[in-house]
């Protein structure tokens, strides 16, 4: 979900909702107002100042809909996100959280000094899947080591969301099973690895790290 598409859903709710045209231009007003905010005080101020301004049964769509995914469309969370213009993050960096992409980002670097020094010809530096083992990262909170992101770093590729455990995503599926990371290139992007549970199966094999869900609400 990017700040564009956020807004344009908004306007065509409000067309929908057959507010006047120009209601419906102040209203976009503040909406970018909302979407721009880059600060958590003027994000509150302005997401407010947006939901007055809203008939009643109309509230809640900004409130209960939208307010959650904030993350990834409002400023002021986007602009933390480091180094989201790299190639590599492009697929993942709008999808899942900022403490992922923090832990995952200083193993990358790990995983590009690693590269340097095979490159160099360095003796006893890694070379893949060899040290894919028993690092943390992978087994406490199914996010990629450098020993898995080495081999992004040679190929030059985009992380697949396939190396991230769904937990980290915004949008959570609610039930997963046989998620295991993988760097498959059978696998496509709306796959990605996750088997979605129909809502009367057992969800308790697989798709669990072991960890309580301490992302960011």
């Amino acid at each position: 979900l990017c700040n564009w598409h956020a807004a344009e859903a908004i306007k065509k709710r409000l067309i929908k909702e057959g507010y006047l045209k120009d209601v419906r231009d102040d209203l976009v007003d503040k909406i970018w107002r909302w979407i721009k905010s880059p600060t958590m005080v003027e994000l509150a101020t302005n997401r407010q100042g947006l939901v007055d301004d809203l008939r009643l049964k109309d509230r809640d769509y900004i409130t209960s809909y939208y307010r959650p995914k904030e993350r990834q469309f409002i400023k002021v969370y986007t602009r933390q996100y480091p180094n989201l213009g790299r190639k590599v993050f492009k697929t993942i960096a709008p999808l899942i959280t900022h403490e992922a992409i923090n832990l995952i980002l200083r193993e990358w670097n790990i995983a590009k000094w690693w590269y340097e020094d095979y490159l160099d010809g360095k003796e006893g530096a890694p070379k893949g899947s060899y040290y894919r083992k028993e690092c943390d990262l992978p087994l406490q909170y199914g996010l990629p080591c450098a020993c898995w992101l080495f081999e992004i770093v040679e190929q030059d590729t985009p992380i697949p969301r396939s190396l991230i455990h769904p937990r980290w995503l915004f949008e959570v599926p609610e039930l997963v099973t046989g998620w295991e990371m993988s760097v498959d290139p059978s696998i496509s992007m709306e796959e990605d690895g996750y088997i979605a549970m129909s809502q009367d199966e057992d969800s308790s094999d697989g798709g669990d790290t072991g960890e309580s869900d301490d992302r960011d609400s």
